[in-house]
C-alpha cells in the first residue's frame, strides 16, 4: 500500500491530468498468471518463443520473454534472442473437438513456457483480434457447417493485416 501511494502522489505532482488523481483501492486478490490451457490443433511451446518461429498460419505475434514464477521467490526468465518475436498459429487458438468454438488470451493452446510468454496484453490482444475478426467477416462461412476450421486462413490473414495487425 505504501508504494501505491508513493506512486499516486509522483502522478499528482510530475505527470500532466493526475493533478486530481485519487486512489480508490486495489483488487480484492493477487492477480492469477497461469490457470486452466485448452488442447488445441497446435500448442505454442517455450521452443517456439526462444526460436522466434515464424508460421505460415499466423495470426497474431508474441515477443514478451518467457517469464515463469513459482511458488515462493522461485522464477525462470529467458529473454528471446535478439529481441526478435514469435508467431501465434491459429491452430492455438482452436479446441481440439469443438467445431464452432474460438479462443484467445492466457486460455490459447501451449505449454507451460508458450504460455507464459503469450499470457501478457499485447498478445492477448491481438489474439483477441484474431478470433473476433473471423467470427465477425467469416460468420456465414462457420455458421455453414459450424465449423470455425473452415474460415480461409488466406482471407483473415489479409483483412487482419488491413486492420494493422502484424502477423
Amino acid at each position: 500500500m505504501d508504494q501505491i501511494r508513493v506512486c499516486n502522489a509522483f502522478l499528482r505532482k510530475h505527470v500532466p491530468g493526475f493533478e486530481a488523481a485519487v486512489f480508490s483501492g486495489v483488487a480484492p486478490r493477487i492477480g492469477i498468471r497461469e490457470t486452466r490451457r485448452i488442447v488445441g490443433e497446435e500448442a505454442l511451446t517455450g521452443e517456439d518463443v526462444l526460436a522466434s518461429r515464424r508460421r505460415a498460419d499466423s495470426v497474431a505475434r508474441g515477443a514478451h520473454e518467457i517469464d515463469m514464477h513459482a511458488a515462493g521467490s522461485a522464477h525462470t526468465r529467458q529473454e528471446i534472442p535478439g529481441g526478435s518475436y514469435y508467431d501465434i498459429p491459429f491452430g492455438t487458438l482452436v479446441p481440439r473437438g469443438l467445431r464452432n468454438v474460438l479462443v484467445a488470451g492466457r486460455c490459447l493452446s501451449s505449454t507451460r513456457e508458450g504460455q507464459s510468454s503469450a499470457r501478457v496484453m499485447g498478445p492477448c490482444l491481438a489474439m483477441g483480434q484474431a478470433v473476433g475478426t473471423p467470427a465477425a467477416a467469416f460468420g456465414n462461412v462457420i455458421a455453414g457447417n459450424g465449423d470455425v476450421r473452415d474460415v480461409p486462413l488466406g482471407e483473415l490473414q489479409n483483412l487482419l493485416r488491413l486492420q494493422g495487425a502484424q502477423i
